[in-house]
C-alpha cells in the first residue's frame, strides 16, 4: 500500500497563501485612494467619533482624539477579521 502524499508541496502552499494574503491586503488596505477600503471606513468612523465628541460632548481635543483612535482600531480590526475568514476559500 503506498504512503499518503500531500496534494501540494509546502513551498507551493506557502506561495499560494502569500499571494492570497497580498491580494487581500491590496483589496482591503489599498493606499491609492481610488477605492473605498476597510481603512477608509475606519477612518471615516473615527472622524465622525472625533467630531461628535468635540461638538456633542464638549470633550477636549486630546481626549476626543484618544476616543477616535480607539474607534479607528476597533473598526479596522472588526472589518479585517471578518473579511479575512474568506481569504483561504480558494486553496484546494
Amino acid at each position: 500500500m503506498p504512503d499518503y502524499k500531500a496534494p501540494a508541496t509546502r513551498k507551493a502552499i506557502k506561495s499560494s497563501v502569500k499571494a492570497l494574503l497580498m491580494d487581500w491586503i491590496d483589496e482591503n488596505l489599498d493606499d491609492s485612494g481610488d477605492t473605498s477600503t476597510a481603512w477608509d471606513d475606519a477612518y471615516d468612523s473615527a472622524a465622525r467619533t472625533y467630531q461628535d465628541e468635540i461638538e456633542g460632548s464638549g470633550m477636549r481635543a486630546a481626549q476626543a482624539m484618544r476616543e477616535a483612535r480607539e474607534r479607528f482600531y476597533d473598526e479596522l480590526k472588526a472589518t479585517l477579521s471578518t473579511t479575512l475568514e474568506g481569504v483561504f476559500d480558494s486553496i484546494g
